[in-house]
């Protein structure tokens, strides 16, 4: 992944719990200042959270990334400094 975007693998966590922790470490990461010359300031982050159980449990890791990856670039205009949880994909039941 390019630049700095990262993943963060919690197992056995639902979606709301790992948001949850996430935006601690936001709230926290937000008040760290940095340094760079003689400028002191603060950095932000949005994260995007996806669920391996709400994707249906057998989710192809690509596709638990890429429903993380969309729904970072949801919370990037919601405001940035944000997280936005992937909606959880509908499955449809053939009949056979």
């Amino acid at each position: 992944y390019g630049g700095e975007e990262f993943a963060v693998i919690m197992p056995a966590t639902s979606a709301a719990a790992a948001a949850q922790v996430l935006d601690g470490i936001r709230e926290l990461f937000g008040t760290v200042a940095h340094k760079a010359d003689d400028t002191v300031f603060h950095a932000t982050f949005s994260a995007g959270v996806a669920d391996l159980d709400a994707a249906g449990g057998a989710a192809d890791p690509a596709d638990l990334f890429r429903l993380a990856d969309e729904a970072l670039y949801q919370a990037k205009p919601a405001g940035r400094n944000t997280f936005c949880i992937a909606p959880t994909p509908i499955h449809a039941e053939v009949a056979l």
